[in-house]
């Protein structure tokens, strides 16, 4: 058979997306080993706000001022992340009444699967209205003063290297090799790494991710949609701390210690009305 030359011309440009492919999936791959970020309809790691400088917060000595900086550097991250968790549930609350109508579309169906399979659903609900009612347990906001209070923690207010140099303020595990940062005190035989992210906002998108998803943060899921289901005016995050005991080795410590962040520098101002 013969082969006209012009092929080789094709075959370096498919070798060239070929490329490019393998470096967005080993990219992605930093970030995928707690929970899968898919893209969703209504929900973007890219952040929609500018990003302003990080601030050395080593470098600054008042602690009350490093306190203020540090939030409020931090807090529009976690908003925007939460407002993009709001837009998908309010697509679901959409859809849960079209399914109460027996009017569920075909495209719906496609959404609500995917919403699924990106926020762990477990595979035994087949029902759509029984997952429509699982997903709006576990698509839905997590209070920025939870968040704040979580980050000051794992972070030493912003000055851990794993804040400086991989954008994770939320002390969140990897668990393949390079796919973040090697902790000093790493115990032998232990092969986690502190996940490196692009940019603040992918570290509190996952970060949301990460509690609205897996199995360890069931309680703190159930604690938010009874504060829905009473009518409570905000969610608060000192009472879904409380669904943090698997968060850290230390357990109810941990969950204490995160409230006391919250109740010192009264960060329930953060937080916002139930939508």
């Amino acid at each position: 058979m013969k082969f006209d030359f012009v092929f080789s011309g094709r075959l370096v440009f498919l070798l060239i997306i070929w490329t490019v492919l393998t470096a967005m999936i080993g990219f992605r791959g930093t970030y995928t080993d707690f929970v899968k970020l898919k893209h969703v309809p209504g929900f973007d790691t890219k952040p929609a706000i500018s990003l302003p400088i990080k601030p050395d917060f080593s470098k600054i000595n008042d602690v009350n001022r490093k306190k203020k900086e540090f939030f409020e550097y931090l807090s529009p991250y976690i908003e925007e992340a939460n407002k993009e968790v709001l837009q998908v549930r309010s697509n679901l609350l959409r859809i849960s009444k079209a399914a109460n109508n027996g009017k569920l579309s075909g495209k719906d169906s496609i959404y609500i699967k995917t919403i699924a399979s990106t926020y762990r659903s477990p595979k035994y609900i087949v029902d759509e209205k029984d997952l429509i009612d699982d997903l709006l347990k576990r698509v839905d906001v997590i209070p920025v003063s939870l968040a704040l209070a979580q980050a000051a923690n794992e972070t030493a207010w912003g000055t851990s290297r794993f804040a400086i140099k991989g954008n994770n303020y939320f002390g969140i595990w990897c668990f393949s090799k390079g796919c973040g940062i090697v902790p000093h005190k790493r115990g032998g035989g232990e092969t986690h790494e502190v996940a490196k992210f692009a940019s603040p906002a992918e570290s509190a998108v996952y970060y949301i991710k990460q509690l609205n998803s897996h199995n360890n943060y069931q309680l703190l899921r159930e604690l938010r949609a009874q504060a829905r289901v009473s009518g409570e005016p905000m969610i608060s995050g000192a009472d879904l701390a409380g669904g943090l005991e698997s968060y850290s080795a230390i357990g109810m410590q941990y969950v204490a210690s995160i409230r006391s962040i919250i109740r010192v520098n009264k960060l329930n101002k953060f937080d916002f009305a139930i939508q």
